[in-house]
């Protein structure tokens, strides 16, 4: 039985995109706590999730 690159690197994708979507709802649908006030977010923290993601991006869709 010979298996096709092709087909196992789509799977491979496809099998990525489930888990990252999975890990995001974890977080979008999780119960969040009630809030004590005004919360501050640090823009630091997200210009960093900005730049993993191009980054992440980048690579898998030069492929």
């Amino acid at each position: 039985m010979t298996i096709d690159a092709d087909l196992l690197a789509r799977v491979n994708y496809v099998m990525l995109l489930v888990c990252w979507f999975a890990f995001a709802a974890l977080f979008i649908f999780r119960q969040r706590p009630p809030r004590g006030g005004r919360r501050k977010r640090d823009i630091a923290s997200l210009v960093g999730m900005a730049l993993i993601d191009a980054g992440q991006r980048y690579v898998y869709h030069r492929s």
